[in-house]
């Protein structure tokens, strides 16, 4: 009889309780995908020590705002002058990072405003996440007051040019939040995704909202790099095993079974099961659509099946509670969850959509 490995229930206690893993969450009625957050903090000469403290605050409430059980999303800190110095390496660790936070409140540095090192150095932290954090929005808010200091001989938007197109090329959310009372708003315009993405310190839930709203996702659709899906009504499913009466009785291909002629060459992976998970779903999917088919089911934390009859995924009846199949976070597959796949004898069924 196939089991559950043990390793897994622990592992997922691990992601659960310490990272909150997840692709996407729900609140307050809305879906979202999971956001990471860089936030700069300009900390040159021209920052006075009210100034610095109100930038402070405001990535306070931005971390704390955001920041919640099972949500997956992460914060990093740099602070920045002559050069950028990362504070907080990116966490989903709130309490870390409003710790940073407090112990940086008396800490302006002078010096000149180079705000081109922060862009830098953001790029450097999501050039590093980019390729294992599935449909996870990135953002960068640059807390400052716009005066840059000419450096290289270059006019500062020549400067400023190739970290912002590089950035925006990685479709990551630009803000800007000025701070001081004599603000350079055409530099900080131009460090930003565009009109309505800089704001002054005291408008903190006007940029919360922002960063929100563009990581809003669809509740009911998984998007893949070529095709769509969805969790069909129930979900979860039974398969008895029964011979010639599978209710998906193709096998696309399996992650576990090294030595099956359907082996994917993509091995099981327990240590990313939020990733592996996200990534076992599209690959399915995009499997089954170039065969033509719109139905398919993952099974046993790793296999891939379908059928060319639509109709016959229910055939053995739903499963009989929510722990027949497990999310990418949690032991149990909830109504409002979309990355599952079924325990050994049951199918988590999915279509495709447009």
């Amino acid at each position: 009889m196939k089991k559950t490995p043990k390793a897994m229930y622990s592992f997922f206690g691990i992601l659960t309780a310490v990272f909150g893993l997840c692709l996407c969450y729900q609140k307050d009625g809305k879906c979202y995908n999971n956001v990471n957050v860089i936030i700069a903090l300009d900390a040159s000469g021209s920052i006075n020590i009210e100034s610095w403290q109100s930038g402070i605050g405001l990535a306070k409430q931005i971390i704390q705002s955001i920041s919640f059980a099972d949500s997956g999303n992460k914060f990093a800190i740099i602070e920045f002058s002559n050069t950028a110095r990362i504070v907080q390496q990116l966490s989903s660790n709130s309490i870390e990072a409003i710790n940073s936070l407090n112990n940086m409140k008396n800490g302006v540095k002078g010096g000149h405003t180079y705000i081109d090192v922060a862009l830098n150095e953001a790029l450097k932290i999501f050039d590093s996440i980019t390729s294992s954090q599935g449909n996870s929005q990135n953002v960068l808010v640059t807390v400052s007051d716009g005066y840059m200091t000419y450096h290289n001989g270059q006019d500062i938007f020549d400067i400023l040019k190739a970290p912002v197109e590089q950035l925006k090329g990685k479709k990551v959310q630009l803000y800007a939040v000025s701070v001081g009372s004599l603000v350079k708003d055409k530099t900080l315009q131009f460090i930003t995704t565009g009109p309505g993405y800089i704001f002054k310190s005291d408008q903190a839930s006007n940029l919360i909202e922002g960063i929100k709203k563009g990581s809003e996702t669809d509740c009911q659709k998984i998007v893949c790099s070529t095709v769509a899906v969805s969790r069909t009504d129930k979900g979860c499913y039974r398969d008895n095993h029964q011979a010639n009466n599978r209710p998906l009785p193709d096998m696309i291909f399996t992650d576990r079974d090294s030595g099956s002629d359907k082996y994917s060459k993509v091995p099981l992976d327990w240590k990313n099961w939020a990733s592996y998970l996200k990534g076992l779903v599209c690959r399915c999917a995009e499997a089954v659509n170039k065969m033509k088919r719109t139905i398919f089911g993952l099974q046993f934390y790793g296999e891939c099946w379908s059928s060319a009859v639509n109709n016959t995924y229910a055939n053995h009846g739903p499963a009989e509670d929510n722990k027949k199949c497990v999310s990418n976070t949690t032991l149990y597959c909830d109504a409002n969850m979309l990355y599952c796949v079924g325990i050994s004898s049951y199918n988590f069924v999915y279509k495709i959509v447009p």
